[in-house]
């Protein structure tokens, strides 16, 4: 008897210690996968959009009106993703406009992205929707695309943060300072979040 509950609570102990670890691994990879999945959908989409609506550099720039903006998602983005709703919607966190208007697309496996023009066209991607912890560096990430081609930066979409990286460290800094540029450290570490990721999940 003295041995079986021995034995259980060494089995206790090991489950104390490693559930944890697989719990909080277990939630990286699915923001690694969904966040991945989130860009490379909107990557694809503009490709196709160009095809269409010419280099990304000569689309038409707008105001932050909720009704310009709206326009602009639906003619170079939304046709060019699989999407269930688009939609209007209380804007994410560090928007301001528009009485907090901000047009989105509901991608079909329930990842938002919110939209917003500003000094680059902003997407901002909530890879589990309306579900928590609603939290920029957990389950919410900027990306961008240099339509103004400002400061003769790389074209294209990247996450917000990721020409200013020049490596692992400096992302990781950036991360800790800034939690809306901690897509750029995924992106920079091959869509991995690796153990020196400023939070915890």
């Amino acid at each position: 008897m003295a041995e079986v509950l021995i034995t259980l609570g060494i089995i206790g102990i090991v489950a104390a210690v490693t559930l944890p670890i697989l719990i909080s691994n277990y939630r990286k990879h699915v923001v690694e996968t969904r966040l991945k999945a989130a860009y490379s959908q909107l990557f694809q989409a503009i490709s196709l959009s160009e095809i269409q609506n010419g280099e990304l550099t000569s689309w038409e720039v707008i105001t932050s009106s909720y009704n310009q903006q709206n326009e602009w998602i639906n003619k170079y983005i939304a046709p060019y993703l699989e999407h269930t709703k688009v939609g209007r919607n209380q804007d994410p966190q560090y928007i301001k406009q528009d009485n907090g208007k901000v047009p989105y697309i509901k991608l079909k496996n329930g990842t938002i992205i919110y939209f917003h023009m500003g000094s680059y066209a902003d997407f901002f991607i909530d890879i589990n929707g309306l579900q928590k912890p609603n939290k920029l560096g957990y389950d919410q990430f900027i990306c961008n695309i240099n339509i103004r081609n400002l400061n003769n930066t790389r074209k294209g979409l990247f996450m917000y943060g990721y020409i200013h990286i020049t490596n692992h460290k400096t992302a990781v800094d950036i991360c800790t300072r800034n939690s809306g540029m901690c897509g750029a450290l995924i992106q920079y570490d091959g869509w991995k979040i690796k153990n020196d990721y400023p939070y915890k999940f």
